[in-house]
């Protein structure tokens, strides 16, 4: 099935191809040493291109601004928790119903903004319908019913 004689002379052939300093069986072919890639690499290096999300090219931050009230008193809400979903980005909100939240600019394109609280219902804002440079009013609703059970 195998002509195993070929199969040799194909690996020797690729093994001299490789090697540093080979000589060339045809004249357009270039050999180089490492250390004249590595100087010809360095030479042609640009801005770095990350394909990781969250380290992308367009990476700078926004700061987010915002307050979190009841709807229906206009209180403020402390301690609600303010997270953008899918990410690790989460912040809490002071006593005063305040809060701020960095994120890199693109999530303003495709992330929301979750905020919950206990005896309210769960609110969901998506970032491509604010303007980062006013600050976010979330209202929360009472929750319609709510679960009593034992202490």
């Amino acid at each position: 099935f195998f002509n195993f004689k070929a199969i040799a002379a194909a690996l020797a052939a690729l093994v001299s191809v490789n090697k540093i300093g080979a000589k060339p069986n045809n004249a357009n072919v270039v050999y180089e040493s490492a250390s004249e890639r590595f100087n010809r690499a360095a030479d042609t290096v640009s801005t770095p291109v990350s394909l990781n999300k969250d380290l992308d090219i367009d990476s700078s931050l926004v700061m987010l601004k915002g307050k979190v009230i009841n709807a229906k008193t206009k209180q403020p809400v402390p301690y609600a928790d303010i997270y953008i979903d899918n990410t690790d980005y989460k912040t809490t909100v002071d006593s005063a119903g305040n809060f701020t939240i960095t994120v890199p600019r693109y999530f303003l394109k495709e992330k929301m903004l979750t905020a919950e609280a206990r005896w309210y219902k769960t609110k969901i804002v998506p970032l491509n319908r604010i303007n980062p440079q006013k600050p976010i009013k979330v209202e929360f609703d009472n929750r319609e019913e709510m679960i009593l059970g034992r202490w």
